[in-house]
């Protein structure tokens, strides 16, 4: 393993998967990732292994600094990423009410937002997850994945975006060396109902942070999911009239609201060896209307990550 000085953990290698795979499942040799967890955090976080604050600002801008083909589909930037990514002519669309004023970006309109969070470098590293790259000092988590099959659906769905058009993803299901990848976009891929039958298969715990929970076919899984004696703990960061988190205290599962810096992220870490992570929270604009990706990784490593920094965010 190797120790990021950016809070992040590098891995190569995975956990054999449990259960069966088709033969027509894609698979590559090696699963090389990387884990950021972003921004500024108190000393308790400091404690995990890798022992420093991230700035995924920086991170991020080494990758479009190292790469020479670089496609972004980005919610939000700031003009310094949007300056570096302009100066490697990259493919970029925002949403169609981004504040960038890079006149590279490409804007696009549609009845949700563009809300994804994701970029596609060289053909091969596909760099995701919850964090914007703004200057907003909120907590987010990034996983890099070296993977020319993963690198391929994203800058399929890039196309898509690009072109206004949408259809299923064909690949949903990659292993990597023995790690089981799912990916999903929506709306077309319906993230909802994949979400719901994820945390169906609970058998034993589901850990989760979320910045907006306003879903109650998601909020009446973990209800469920309690009543079967799974443990259920979560924070939530915003709340509002459809946020479920009243709910979710009523029937007396362990949910939280957010400490005071904005919780920003869209996790889920179900029996300590899957994670669900990506751009995606569970609301129905999310999963009918949004631009959104989701990743789906079924790896001990990659899930004990997640859940030693959850285990220290503060409420």
């Amino acid at each position: 393993m190797k120790i990021w000085l950016l809070l992040a953990i590098a891995a190569v290698a995975g956990c054999a998967i449990t259960g069966s795979t088709t033969k027509e499942t894609p698979r590559e040799e090696h699963f090389n990732y990387t884990v950021l967890f972003c921004g500024n955090y108190p000393h308790s976080v400091r404690e995990l292994p890798s022992p420093l604050p991230g700035n995924c600002l920086e991170e991020l801008s080494s990758y479009i600094g190292n790469s020479e083909r670089i496609s972004c589909a980005l919610y939000s930037l700031d003009n310094g990423i949007a300056r570096a990514l302009e100066e490697k002519e990259a493919l970029v669309i925002t949403d169609s009410n981004s504040k960038t004023n890079s006149d590279m970006a490409v804007k696009r309109k549609s009845t949700g937002l563009m809300h994804n969070k994701f970029c596609v470098f060289d053909g091969r590293v596909v760099w995701t997850g919850s964090f914007n790259p703004t200057s907003r000092n909120s907590y987010d988590d990034v996983i890099i994945i070296n993977s020319t099959l993963l690198a391929n659906n994203y800058l399929d769905e890039f196309a898509e975006l690009k072109g206004n058009s949408s259809s299923k993803t064909t690949t949903t299901k990659i292993i990597l060396n023995n790690t089981l990848t799912e990916n999903y976009f929506c709306p077309e891929d319906g993230c909802i109902n994949i979400l719901q039958r994820k945390l169906a298969e609970a058998e034993s715990s589901i850990y989760f942070a979320a910045y907006s929970f306003t879903h109650p076919k998601i909020a009446n899984e973990l209800i469920i999911k309690s009543s079967e004696g799974v443990e259920i703990k979560g924070i939530i960061e915003k709340g509002g009239e459809y946020s479920q988190l009243p709910l979710l205290k009523s029937n007396n599962l362990a949910v939280e609201d957010a400490n005071k810096r904005v919780l920003h992220h869209k996790f889920f870490i179900i029996d300590g060896i899957t994670v669900i992570t990506g751009s995606f929270n569970p609301t129905r604009n999310g999963d009918e209307r949004n631009d959104e990706n989701m990743l789906i990784i079924r790896d001990e490593e990659v899930a004990r990550v997640y859940l030693d920094y959850f285990k220290n965010l503060p409420e």
